[in-house]
């Protein structure tokens, strides 16, 4: 291909990402190393880091077009039959996860595109099912540079279903994974019906 780079032109000296140099290296990476090991640790840095924001703010924006589109398959089953039809490169799953992240939560946040960087798909969605207060606990956790993972929500969700239950307690540490699948499986459902209701009421009137 024209456009690749074969690996001398990677690793060549020469070749330098304008802006690296504002890149700064703690030591213990830096020891040991010549000149050029260290102008090329801080281009990848910064290439890198640069990619990460561009692939998190192509997520914010393909989360925004698919619940656009959502929202004017006004019939459960069409929007079914896109996220299942394979004319975009993600899964049924990846699509609706971000639909959901955008309808629940991200259309609306002040996080930012650098602060969402290695927050996966499933986690947004996870993020947007969690209560208010558990949301703005999380949201707060990337605000401050901290990295939110789907064993989080997850845990915090649990927390928050058997608050007030204390006899839930013991199964809920012997089955968390298990509950949480219930749960989710019971959004779902109860999405599913919110929109079968809509579906009728329309119908009827």
């Amino acid at each position: 291909m024209a456009d690749s780079l074969s690996t001398s032109q990677v690793i060549s000296p020469e070749r330098h990402s304008a802006g690296s140099e504002s890149i700064v290296l703690p030591e213990s990476l830096t020891e040991g190393l010549n000149d050029v090991q260290v102008g090329i640790m801080r281009d990848t840095v910064y290439a890198v880091n640069s990619n990460s924001r561009i692939a998190a703010e192509l997520v914010r924006s393909t989360a925004a077009e698919l619940y656009r589109l959502k929202c004017v398959l006004k019939k459960n089953q069409e929007w079914t039959r896109f996220r299942e039809s394979g004319v975009i490169p993600m899964t049924a799953s990846q699509i609706r996860d971000l639909t959901s992240a955008w309808e629940t939560w991200l259309k609306n946040t002040d996080v930012t595109d650098q602060e969402l960087v290695g927050t996966s798909m499933r986690t947004l969605a996870a993020i947007g099912k969690t209560d208010p207060g558990s949301r703005r606990e999380l949201v707060n956790k990337m605000k401050r540079g901290e990295k939110v993972a789907e064993s989080q929500v997850s845990s915090k969700s649990i927390e928050d279903l058997v608050k007030g239950h204390k006899e839930w307690s013991m199964t809920t540490s012997m089955k968390r994974t298990d509950l949480m699948k219930v749960c989710s499986a019971l959004r779902e459902e109860n999405e599913s019906l919110k929109k079968r209701i809509k579906e009728l009421e329309g119908v009827s009137a």
